[in-house]
């Protein structure tokens, strides 16, 4: 009898004394969550994002909290959701902080405030967001809840940029290109452009399109604009489509194609650009450069 005692108190210790599960295989399902959620399988990433935050992972939770902002494989709720980030918050988690302030600026299944927005903003910079450091910039820049302060966005974008931030890195251009809080510096603008490009960042790609065609800060380019104009639109900036349409009708830096604009003027309708990009696809067909029963193309990249 005191043998089975013993060996019964000994299964006990060690279920004890091993977890459910370890944390880093706690991280590892949120990472196969991502990999669903990515694949458009909202069940199974919320399968696994559940049994992640039902062991208290802060990821898991945050994550499941973005299934229910979004309505992705659950009905959506904003108060579930905010339920998640506030939990996965208090667990430290940055990107559940920033979630919640994003919440907040927007007025999103909560009363729009803009100073709860910034507490939340910098509470995730302190908690090591950097994209947090970025939204602080630009509500410093853009008089968001605070007096605008192009010194302190500056500061806050620098600090977003170290960490790696794209559109930190994007909007330090920005600041350079237009003259905020300093003289305009084009060729400053073009370098913080192109670390933009470099970390991925439609707008840095744009905006150099904008620099290479205008020839500020770089040599004019109608064949670098289009290059990287292109690479904007292929990463799904509606603008980027028009302009390009722009590009083709007008003959810069390709050979004029009157069909090829009017494609990029549809698409760019498509995903929502639906002024200027509507004016110019009419525009060619009334002119008689495109028949009226033309049927726009895909773009393919």
């Amino acid at each position: 009898m005191k043998k089975w005692i013993s060996v019964l108190l000994a299964v006990l210790l060690a279920c004890t004394a091993c977890p459910a599960f370890a944390e880093e295989d706690l991280d590892a399902l949120v990472d196969r969550g991502n990999e669903a959620l990515n694949a458009g399988d909202y069940a199974t990433a919320l399968e696994l994002y559940t049994r992640a935050a039902d062991a208290g992972n802060a990821r898991g939770i945050n994550n499941l909290g973005w299934l229910y902002q979004n309505g992705l494989g659950v009905e959506q709720s904003y108060e579930k959701a905010i339920e998640c980030y506030e939990k996965a918050s208090e667990l430290g988690q940055p990107v559940a902080t920033s979630n919640l302030a994003y919440l907040y600026l927007n007025g999103e299944g909560v009363e729009q405030n803009n100073q709860k927005a910034l507490e939340l903003f910098t509470l995730a910079a302190n908690q090591g967001s950097a994209s947090a450091f970025g939204r602080l910039g630009l509500m410093y820049c853009n008089g968001i809840g605070v007096e605008t302060d192009y010194g302190k966005a500056l500061e806050y974008y620098m600090q977003g940029a170290a960490l790696g931030d794209s559109t930190s890195v994007h909007n330090i251009g920005w600041m350079y290109e237009n003259g905020l809080g300093m003289e305009p510096d084009y060729k400053k603008a073009f370098e913080y452009y192109t670390r933009g490009a470099e970390l991925g960042n439609n707008l840095s790609f744009y905006s150099l399109g904008v620099l290479y065609i205008e020839g500020k800060g770089t040599e004019q380019s109608y064949e670098k604009t289009m290059e990287y104009w292109s690479r904007a639109a292929e990463m799904g900036y509606a603008p980027a489509y028009e302009a390009v349409g722009e590009l083709y009708r007008d003959g810069l830096g390709v050979e004029q194609d009157y069909e090829k604009a009017a494609d990029w003027f549809h698409k760019a309708v498509e995903l929502g650009e639906t002024n200027e990009a509507q004016v110019n696809y009419d525009k060619l067909i009334e002119e008689g450069k495109n028949p009226a029963d033309y049927v726009p193309k895909d773009i393919s990249f």
